[in-house]
């Protein structure tokens, strides 16, 4: 909710970032850090700066450039900060209101959702880069993203939807503030009790918890992506994830697509509303 909730920049100080682990052990080999000036007086926009670094420690700038601007990276690909439509579509209303999707929409024939999302802005961070750049030996890949704020992690997402939707709400601060190395000795119990409140199957929720911890975004790069291969703009994760969490009880909130196209190119989001 930019420029609603939060503002429309980054934040000075803080380093946002997308650690890549390519060996299996859900520990970062490459780190993309993105830092920010403030925004300039009038325009608004900020000077960012891209830095890799590697698990050797070897690393270093990569770009440079200012918001609402495309950045060519060196070594090939490209970055961009701005604001953009939010990508996610979901009826996040319905989810609050006890899981109830779909409500009759007027045409007995019919059921309708809505999107929570429509017409909303994100400040986005959209990074290209050649998958080679990403791979040690094997196409397989592990992503997620996090903030770093006077050092300490406070932010992290994986997957969509972990963290809202089965970490309680008096633990979400701590979720955000673990490693996904962690993931699985701290928060498996958490995870599961919170499936079996959604499903009632004990089993079943197990299993799905073992799936989904450590709450990192996995993709096979040799294959086709779509969620829960990596993560596609327009994949339905909300149907998606219903239906894993409820072990296909609830398979639809009745919204399909975003409210506005995807662009076929760089930086693939749609214009900010």
């Amino acid at each position: 909710l930019a420029g609603v909730l939060s503002p429309t920049s980054l934040r000075p100080g803080a380093a946002y970032e997308f650690a890549i682990d390519n060996d299996g052990d859900a520990v970062e080999d490459i780190v993309f850090r993105i830092k920010a000036s403030a925004p300039g007086n009038g325009s608004g926009a900020q000077n960012v700066n891209l830095h890799k670094a590697t698990g050797g420690g070897g690393g270093g700038s990569i770009a440079k450039g200012q918001t609402e601007s495309t950045i060519p990276v060196n070594g090939g690909g490209e970055l961009r900060i701005g604001l953009h439509d939010d990508p996610f579509f979901f009826d996040f209303v319905a989810f609050g209101d006890g899981l109830n999707f779909c409500p009759p929409s007027g045409n007995p024939n019919t059921a309708s959702g809505t999107d929570f999302f429509a017409g909303l802005n994100v400040t986005a961070i959209v990074l290209e880069v050649p998958t080679a750049d990403l791979l040690d030996g094997t196409p397989n890949i592990g992503v997620w993203g996090r903030i770093v704020l006077n050092g300490k992690q406070v932010e992290r997402m994986g997957r969509p939807v972990i963290n809202t939707a089965l970490i309680p709400s008096g633990s979400k601060d701590a979720f955000n503030t673990t490693a996904p190395a962690d993931d699985v000795a701290t928060w498996t119990a958490d995870v599961t009790a919170s499936l079996i409140g959604l499903n009632g199957d004990a089993g079943y929720s197990a299993a799905v918890a073992a799936i989904l911890l450590p709450d990192i975004l996995t993709i096979d790069t040799s294959a086709p992506t779509g969620f829960l291969n990596g993560r596609d703009l327009d994949d339905d994760v909300g149907d998606t994830v219903l239906a894993v969490v409820s072990n296909s009880a609830i398979t639809s909130d009745c919204v399909d697509a975003n409210d506005v196209s995807f662009l076929s190119t760089f930086p693939y989001l749609a214009p900010a509303n």
